[in-house]
C-alpha cells in the first residue's frame, strides 16, 4: 500500500518539477530561501496564509493538493455559473458527482469542449487521462505520448515516462540530482537522475488491455494488442499480440500478407464517409474484401 505523502514531499516534488533550486524559488514567490527550506523540512514548521497562497497560485495547485488532502491539483470551488459554458456542456457535468462545483477554470473548459465535441463524434470522452494514465511525465525531459488513430485503450493502462527511470549505468540507483541542494549538486544536471528513453508511440488501431503497462521509449506499431496487466519494456511489431510480464509476442494477428497489405491501405486515414462506406469490409476479417470495395 502506498505510504501517503507529506506537506514537506508535496512542497519538495513541486519544485523540483519545476527544475528550481530554493535561492531561485525565493527569487519567484518573494518567500525567503530559509522559510522555504523550513516549509520542506521541518515537520513542525507552520505555514502562513500569505505564503501558502503564493506557492498554491506559483505551481497552480489547490490549497487542498498543498496539505495533500486530494490528488487533483487544481483549484476547486468554481461555481458553474461562472465557467460561462454552453447548456450542453453543463447538462454533460451535471453526469459526475460534484455536479455544483468544478475544477481548473480554463483548463476545465478546454476540457468539456473536447467532451461535447467526443460525445457528437461518438467517440470515448478522455477526461484526466494525463493525470490517471501518463505517470511521470515531466516538462523538464520534453518526452512525449503519441496515440494514433482508432486506438482502444481499457481502464487502468498506465503510460510510464522517463522519470520513472533510475540510471541504471550508475553504480547507485539512488536519485542524486534530483536532491541536488542536500548533496551540493547543479540544478541544471537533474536529469542525470534517470535514463531518458524518449516518447511513447502508439501507433493506429491498437488495443492496449486491462491496466497494461507501457514504459518510456517503447513503440507499439500499429494493430498491435497488448494483453491484460502486461508490461511492455520493449518494441511491438505491428499486428502483433503480446502479454506477459515483461511482454512477449504471443502471435500475429495475421499473416504477413494480410498485414502488409493492410499497412499499404491505411483504412485509418480515409476520410469519415469513406471508412462509413466500408466498416462491413473492415469488420469481416477478409482482406480481399475490403481491397474489392476500393
Amino acid at each position: 500500500m502506498k505510504t501517503r505523502i507529506s506537506v514537506q514531499e508535496r512542497l519538495k516534488d513541486l519544485r523540483v518539477e519545476r527544475g528550481l533550486n530554493l535561492e531561485e524559488l525565493s527569487q519567484k514567490t518573494g518567500i525567503s530561501k530559509s522559510a522555504l527550506a523550513s516549509y520542506e523540512s521541518d515537520d513542525n514548521k507552520e505555514i502562513n496564509h500569505g505564503s501558502l497562497i503564493a506557492l498554491a497560485d506559483f505551481y497552480e495547485v489547490s490549497i487542498d493538493y498543498l496539505f495533500c488532502r486530494t490528488e487533483n491539483r487544481e483549484q476547486i470551488n468554481t461555481p458553474l455559473s461562472e465557467l460561462h459554458l454552453t447548456d450542453e456542456a453543463v447538462e454533460l457535468l451535471k453526469q459526475f458527482n460534484g455536479f455544483s462545483y468544478f475544477s481548473g477554470m480554463g483548463d476545465i473548459i478546454s476540457r468539456l469542449e473536447d467532451h461535447v465535441t467526443s460525445v457528437r463524434q461518438k467517440t470515448t470522452p478522455i477526461i484526466d487521462f494525463e493525470k490517471n494514465n501518463v505517470l511521470y511525465h515531466y516538462p523538464v525531459n520534453k518526452d512525449k505520448l503519441k496515440i494514433g488513430k482508432f486506438c482502444s485503450i481499457a481502464c487502468g493502462a498506465k503510460f510510464l515516462f522517463t522519470s520513472a527511470n533510475h540510471a541504471m549505468e550508475s553504480l547507485s540507483t539512488y536519485p542524486f540530482p534530483i536532491f541536488f541542494e542536500e548533496w551540493g549538486l547543479d540544478a541544471k544536471n537533474i536529469c542525470d537522475a534517470w535514463d531518458n528513453r524518449g516518447d511513447i508511440v502508439i501507433g493506429n488501431d491498437v488495443w492496449i488491455g486491462y491496466e497494461a503497462v507501457i514504459l518510456s521509449g517503447v513503440t507499439i506499431g500499429d494493430g498491435a494488442i497488448i494483453g491484460t496487466r502486461a508490461v511492455v519494456t520493449k518494441d511491438v511489431p505491428s499486428y502483433t499480440i503480446v502479454g506477459g510480464v515483461p511482454a512477449k509476442p504471443i502471435r500475429k494477428r495475421f499473416d504477413e500478407e494480410t498485414i502488409q497489405k493492410l499497412e499499404e491501405i491505411r483504412w485509418w486515414d480515409w476520410e469519415e464517409e469513406r471508412i462509413k462506406k466500408n466498416i462491413q469490409a473492415i469488420q469481416s476479417g477478409d482482406i480481399s474484401m475490403l481491397e474489392r470495395m476500393n
